[in-house]
């Protein structure tokens, strides 16, 4: 199970080159969507969303709130901006963020630390 929060709200976040760029270029509405889509990164299947196809597409610019085309435009300057790994964007059609992926690790093997010290559920900070 991945967890249902991801750090991106942070104080560093706010010193990261991307996520400046970011707000730069789409304003407070763009970072908000930069961090909804880490949170549904976060909770998808190796943190990857394929966007491949144009339902796929759709599907993710609806749950951000915008058009197919404009979601492809955020995303491709996401992956410019590296927020997103542009190489699997554009080879593999998938979305994948690996800060992301290296939270949702770091939750996965606390849990199972706490699990294996005889702690029941997830981890708590």
């Amino acid at each position: 199970m991945f967890p249902r929060w991801i750090r991106v709200g942070s104080r560093e976040a706010s010193f990261d080159p991307g996520a400046t760029a970011v707000r730069g270029r789409f304003g407070w509405a763009g970072y908000g969507r930069l961090v909804g889509l880490r949170q549904l990164l976060a909770n998808s299947p190796g943190a990857t969303m394929p966007v491949g196809e144009r339902w796929q597409l759709q599907s993710l610019a609806a749950s951000l709130g915008m058009s197919a085309p404009k979601c492809r435009e955020f995303l491709e300057f996401l992956a410019d901006a590296g927020c997103v790994d542009g190489e699997v964007l554009k080879t593999r059609g998938e979305v994948f963020d690996n800060a992301v992926w290296e939270q949702v690790q770091a939750y996965q093997t606390r849990c199972r630390a706490n699990r294996a010290n005889g702690k029941k559920g997830g981890f708590h900070t």
